[in-house]
């Protein structure tokens, strides 16, 4: 049983000591939790997976610990915990509404090229697959530019570059510092930079995002960088945001092309979810990427004051089995447990305000 008001700042502590001995990789898989790519314990000059660090620290106070979908990352529950125990917690706002230091992500251009780098299609296959259930897979990617400047948090899109079909293929969010190993290309001596990613979208070769028609209305050095870690000026990533999430809804719904690569990955769903699973996830995700590119990352229940984007869902105001289509007209940002209210017609939405069915209690 969940127990927060347990955990004390020696819990805290004892969940960073096992940290420190197992290394984050193994900490995280161990106990079941993603990287944490916005709030941070910052901790003797350490960053934390925050989330994860008070899950674990749950098992140090009741003798269980907490695993992801049994409490909140954001600032409802792990920041307000924290920082009631008097730590710092960066990377957004604080839950007394004041900002940290850390500033707003960045975001990075990085660069494919395939006549270059072979990479590797089972991975790319387990990105794909992992997108059909809003999860996400993590990988690395070399950085040169910038790579002073990256951090944890950071988001970042990879372009694909060469004579065919060039375009951005996909999409991710930084999830350690940059470090240091041997070079990617093995014809080459020595190391170079690479950065880890959370990739949460991606795309066959042969659907890119073509950017023309940005770099036409924003003329910039990122489009045209022969190197990876241009850096996307705010106003162009805020564009490039918007054009990704159409471009992803448009390709679920027609698709995709019918190449070879295309064929043999439909087929792979096929065999792992049925086909009607998959090409519903694959909607539901192209919808709630639309619908945080549009969207202001809040609750859209109004009594409701959840704005941790990870813990949104899409939720449709005429319900898909109702043939209500994945569109921005039709979509709302909710918490999961107003849209489990919906779904079950507890609250409801007369497409200008919510009304609680019943004897219902509002929460």
């Amino acid at each position: 049983m969940k127990n927060l008001s347990a955990v004390t700042t020696d819990d805290i502590r004892e969940a960073a000591r096992l940290h420190d001995e197992l290394g984050e990789r193994e900490f995280l898989s161990r106990y079941g939790f993603g990287r944490s790519t916005k709030y941070r314990l910052e901790l003797d000059g350490v960053s934390y997976p925050s989330k994860a660090i008070l899950g674990v620290a749950h098992e140090f106070a009741t003798g269980t610990a907490l695993v992801s979908e049994e409490f909140t990352g954001g600032l409802q529950e792990t920041v307000r915990v924290l920082e009631r125990l008097g730590f710092s917690v960066s990377g957004g706002p604080t839950a007394s509404g004041t900002e940290t230091e850390d500033r707003d992500h960045a975001t990075y251009m990085l660069l494919w090229n395939p006549s270059n780098f072979r990479w590797d299609d089972a991975h790319r296959l387990e990105i794909l697959d992992a997108s059909l259930d809003g999860e996400t897979v993590e990988g690395q990617w070399s950085i040169y530019a910038n790579r002073k400047q990256i951090r944890v948090g950071d988001r970042i899109f990879l372009r694909k570059t060469g004579q065919h079909a060039p375009g951005v293929i996909a999409s991710g969010w930084v999830v350690s510092e940059v470090y240091t190993a041997l070079h990617w290309d093995q014809t080459r001596p020595g190391e170079t930079y690479y950065i880890d990613i959370e990739w949460d979208a991606m795309l066959d070769t042969e659907d890119v995002l073509e950017t023309s028609a940005l770099a036409s209305e924003f003329p910039h050095s990122v489009w045209t960088a022969a190197g990876g870690g241009a850096s996307i000026p705010d106003d162009i990533a805020a564009e490039l945001e918007r054009d990704w999430a159409r471009h992803l809804a448009s390709e679920i719904a027609t698709g995709g092309g019918e190449d070879s690569g295309n064929r043999a990955y439909r087929e792979e769903i096929k065999r792992e979810y049925g086909e009607v699973l998959a090409r519903r996830r694959k909607h539901q995700r192209a919808f709630r990427k639309l619908l945080l590119a549009e969207r202001e990352h809040r609750c859209a229940y109004d009594q409701c004051d959840i704005d941790e984007p990870r813990i949104l869902d899409a939720a449709h105001i005429i319900p898909d089995s109702e043939e209500g289509e994945p569109v921005l007209e039709n979509g709302l940002l909710m918490c999961r447990n107003h849209h489990r209210a919906m779904d079950l017609e507890l609250l409801v939405y007369d497409g200008a305000e919510f009304h609680w069915s019943g004897d219902v209690t509002p929460f």
